[in-house]
């Protein structure tokens, strides 16, 4: 039985952190053995983007502000820290949310004092349907930002339930002084680790780049789309794709990966990026990505350096759009490891400057986010990327 006790809040702003209770009652045999564990919930928002210049999509100027920014995610945290939740909870929980969300639990290594002292929590990943992701780039800083902060950010006391919780706003807190290194281990065993400093965090991923080259896989199968076919579904045709520039030569109908693959499809203009649609058939789009093992469609275009939202950068800057194959929603407006494979696959063409990318993306949705990737230690298909 999953039921929300409190839910009646006012819309919050994207940077507030709200603890709400959702009461898992497990009964394993009878009601008479009936036990009983709050999970909170919080909501919080990553890759929020401070721009406030103009931007001009499908042909009209909007002054796009930080306010609907960055990417939503639910952080679901047992008061009972010892408490493991079962398979069908953390999906039923999972399934109430309108995107994606994370599990905080104790780690089974830790329990079995196999586990340092730095990596106290699993990090579990969902999707709005419910399932199970290995990752989710935004979700992880989300719930990192949040473990670094949480004294700051809400009363949490666990075991106790609580008539309410006051919104907090994190701008009017004075995080900056609050500084640390958060630790994690995934499902699949994978540690991971985010400097937190104030409202900065920084996720550090090693990770094995692997791409697939699309157009060829479609010369040994004929059950493949073709890149024709998801322009096609986005409102987009090959007219838009990117011409080669000089001797650059971006990566096209290119599964890329440091996590879960990614299509990346160059778009020659912003106008041209911005005019794409969500897919309206989204039981054949997810059919389409399956054919060629994508997760979801990734679309960029270069911005110049006098175009980068007027904001100071040292590397290269590109507008991107995700559509993912069956999330639960037509449009993701910033896509962690999507960034992560573009900058990986751009850099392995020597598409790069000081190794650090600006990936922009959810303008088009009102959501204007901006994800900051770095390569370090790039050995062949090895890379360490620092979101």
């Amino acid at each position: 039985l999953l039921r929300i006790l409190r839910n009646k809040k006012k819309q919050k702003t994207p940077h507030e952190i709200e603890p709400q209770h959702l009461l898992c009652t497990k009964s394993p045999s009878s009601a008479a053995t009936m036990t009983t564990t709050t999970v909170f919930r919080v909501s919080a928002r990553a890759f929020v983007t401070q721009s406030r210049r103009p931007i001009k999509i499908r042909g009209i100027w909007n002054n796009v502000t930080d306010g609907g920014g960055g990417n939503p995610v639910t952080i679901f945290i047992p008061s009972d820290e010892s408490y493991m939740l079962t398979s069908d909870e953390r999906s039923k929980l999972a399934s109430i949310c309108p995107w994606e969300s994370v599990f905080i639990e104790p780690s089974a290594e830790l329990e079995k004092g196999q586990a340092s002292d730095e990596i106290q929590s699993v990090f579990r990943f969902f999707m709005p349907s419910g399932e199970e992701v290995s990752f989710c780039g935004h979700a992880a800083i989300g719930a990192c930002a949040f473990l670094a902060n949480r004294n700051i950010i809400t009363s949490y006391q666990p075991n106790k339930i609580q008539e309410s919780f006051l919104p907090t706003d994190l701008p009017s807190l004075d995080l900056v002084s609050s500084s640390s290194v958060v630790s994690f281990i995934t499902a699949d065993k994978s540690i991971f680790e985010t400097k937190v400093n104030g409202n900065d965090a920084e996720l550090v991923m090693h990770a094995q780049h692997v791409e697939t080259d699309c157009f060829r896989d479609k010369k040994f199968r004929n059950d493949t789309a073709t890149m024709e076919d998801f322009l096609d579904v986005l409102g987009l045709s090959t007219e838009d794709i990117s011409s080669l520039e000089g001797s650059i030569n971006w990566p096209t109908f290119i599964n890329s990966s440091v996590a879960r693959p990614k299509t990346l499809i160059p778009i020659k203009s912003l106008d041209r990026l911005h005019s794409a649609t969500s897919p309206a058939d989204p039981e054949k789009f997810c059919q389409l990505c399956e054919s060629i093992d994508s997760t979801g469609i990734y679309i960029y275009a270069k911005i110049g350096d006098a175009d980068a939202r007027g904001e100071e950068t040292k590397g290269l800057s590109f507008e991107a759009r995700q559509f993912p194959k069956s999330s639960g929603y037509g449009e993701d407006p910033a896509t962690g490891i999507a960034a992560g494979a573009l900058a990986a696959s751009l850099h392995k063409r020597g598409i790069t400057r000081n190794d650090f990318y600006d990936i922009f993306q959810g303008t088009a949705m009102g959501k204007p986010s901006r994800i900051g990737v770095k390569l370090q230690h790039c050995q062949g298909d090895s890379v360490q990327a620092v979101d």
